[in-house]
């Protein structure tokens, strides 16, 4: 099963979502991320996927959850370190801060997304979920 390092980067009391023009989640909110590559850890996955997806670099913070269903995707809480939001425009359609009320009220979200937020509101973390839902 593949691997996906993602992180949920929270700043002000605002959630960064991305929605993503390709692949599994095309058209949804999600965490910015992608899939392990050979030799990194997934939390080196996470950091270099985040910082691509959105053109900041990060610190990886602690595990939020797990969340499983094609691949096994890590969530990870995510400070901003430096640079600018930037997202790569063959990748990714939009991104967006916000609430954890608006997250809740999404339609359009991944589940992974939506979880690993909640969670994080409630100061919850390392959690596993296996889901049948993408949106």
């Amino acid at each position: 099963m593949k691997e996906i390092g993602s992180g949920l980067i929270e700043k002000d009391g605002r959630y960064l979502l991305i929605k993503a023009k390709v692949g599994v989640a095309k058209g949804l909110w999600n965490n910015p991320g992608g899939h392990q590559d050979e030799g990194e850890t997934i939390e080196e996955t996470a950091q270099r996927e985040v910082n691509e997806e959105t053109g900041f670099n990060v610190e990886v913070g602690k595990l939020i959850g797990t969340y499983t269903r094609y691949a096994k995707k890590y969530v990870f809480e995510m400070r901003i370190i430096d640079g600018n939001l930037n997202l790569p425009p063959e990748e990714i359609e939009d991104a967006k801060w916000f609430t954890v009320e608006e997250v809740k009220n999404l339609e359009n979200i991944t589940f992974g997304a939506q979880q690993s937020a909640i969670d994080h509101s409630e100061k919850i973390f390392n959690q596993t979920y296996t889901t049948k839902r993408i949106p």
